[in-house]
């Protein structure tokens, strides 16, 4: 090649100097899984079920036991030091996860909802659910038991006349201003009386203690504004509503190539591909129609930088099922999960070669010989094989001997006027 198309060829864009920066909307969260990304969709539900969810963790650690009015001995304290460990004691220690063992306690659960909330496991998230499902139906039979719903919870205590009655009269907090007096004129050391809203004579009546605020409030609480049911609902809805905008995957292998061979959208955006001229050997030289198989042979290089740069939509269920199916991440897809599109970022030669043949010549999408590309007829996948669009390669060799005819006699023509004007006789 000589330096003046050196300095004058043009060439197609291989790397950018700068990406432009990816703005993710507010109802969108990007979250790492297995070879690649996942951008997610309608997310502010979930997000604010974060944060009902870190307040009330929040609050739950910063209350202690005294805070409370409970002393930490006995049954109702149980050693532990604030609200959010007497909740790991007392609530759901059977409830477990799929696949995990035997439990001690039932500090792991909330830790399973932080997780849960925290980052988004595309891959269990329909196991997640299940199990937001199982908490809700355990609480539920907490809050209609009144021998375990903290409100309805029975004590006795003397009347005005110091009278024990027969059946409990007190529901809901145990400490009382009487139960106070009691045992501080007993000479044993006693917290101060906890608010009388923490309690009244009837087992459904308005008391909110701490501990059934901490499960059951939903608004109305004075120590924890949303209790673990509500958080959980609401969570719940949110997870349902989760979608899949695109799915970028880091590299697409034998597998993945098997399954985007049946999305049409592969077809379409390879034709477009397909139409643009720098996707071809041509596009680097000056005059591409001076260049016979280069004008129609691909450069691949090109196509696949072109190719990873797309988004290809589903525009079906079954075309869903097809990328689900070809996606390892260490779990099974739900069902019914939604994926709007997905983007393969990193694709070797050998795999891009072998969809393009499979599209020309095994599902003969595309006829290799007549397509009207930017510079000429017909398409050669590689140039090691210029036969494979027999038709278009025989063109292209036609006009390429046509050429070189035409140069050889425009060299003899150019030959001769030199041999007469300098030939002889100087």
């Amino acid at each position: 090649m000589s330096w003046e198309n050196v300095l004058i060829r043009k060439h197609a864009p291989i790397f950018k100097a700068k990406a432009p920066s990816k703005k993710v909307k507010k109802d969108e969260e990007e979250i790492k899984v297995p070879n690649g990304t996942v951008s997610l969709k309608n997310v502010l539900a979930l997000k604010a079920v974060r944060t009902k969810w870190n307040e009330w963790v929040s609050k739950c650690n910063s209350l202690q036991l005294a805070d409370i009015g409970v002393t930490g001995r006995g049954a109702e304290g149980n050693g532990k030091e604030t609200l959010y460990e007497h909740v790991d004691y007392h609530i759901l220690p059977e409830v477990q996860r799929e696949g995990q063992g035997p439990r001690v306690g039932a500090k792991s659960i909330l830790g399973d909802i932080t997780k849960i909330l925290d980052t988004i496991d595309v891959f269990h998230i329909e196991q997640d659910m299940e199990f937001i499902v199982k908490l809700l139906d355990k609480l539920k039979k907490i809050e209609n038991n009144p021998d375990s719903n903290p409100k309805s919870i029975p004590f006795t205590e003397p009347d005005d006349r110091g009278k024990w009655p027969k059946a409990p009269n007190l529901f809901g907090h145990y400490r009382t201003v009487e139960y106070v007096k009691r045992r501080r004129a007993a000479g044993k050391t006693e917290l101060d009386a906890v608010p009388s809203s923490w309690y009244s004579n009837d087992p459904k009546g308005p008391q909110t203690p701490p501990f059934w605020q901490a499960l059951f409030a939903s608004g109305e609480g004075t120590e924890i504004d949303w209790g673990l049911q509500s958080i959980l609902q609401e969570a719940h809805e949110a997870l349902k509503e989760i979608e899949v905008g695109v799915w970028y995957i880091d590299v697409a292998g034998a597998k993945m190539r098997e399954g985007l061979e049946q999305i049409n959208s592969f077809t379409k955006v390879m034709t477009r591909i397909l139409k643009n001229p720098v996707s071809y050997q041509a596009h680097r030289f000056n005059k591409p129609e001076e260049r016979p198989f280069k004008r129609i042979t691909l450069n691949i290089a090109s196509v696949i930088r072109s190719f990873t740069s797309e988004i290809f939509p589903l525009e079906s269920i079954s075309e869903i099922q097809v990328l689900k199916d070809r996606i390892n991440g260490g779990g099974d897809l739900p069902k019914d999960l939604k994926i709007g599109a997905f983007q393969i970022r990193s694709v070797s030669a050998t795999i891009m070669r072998t969809m393009l043949k499979n599209m020309f010549f095994k599902r003969r999408e595309i006829d290799v010989n007549t397509f009207n590309g930017p510079y000429a007829k017909g398409i050669i996948i590689s140039a090691k094989d210029p036969w494979s669009a027999r038709e278009a390669a025989n063109r292209e060799q036609a006009l390429q001997k046509k050429q070189e005819k035409e140069a050889k006699k425009k060299n003899r023509v150019k030959k001769s006027w030199s041999e007469i004007l300098w030939g002889s006789g100087f």
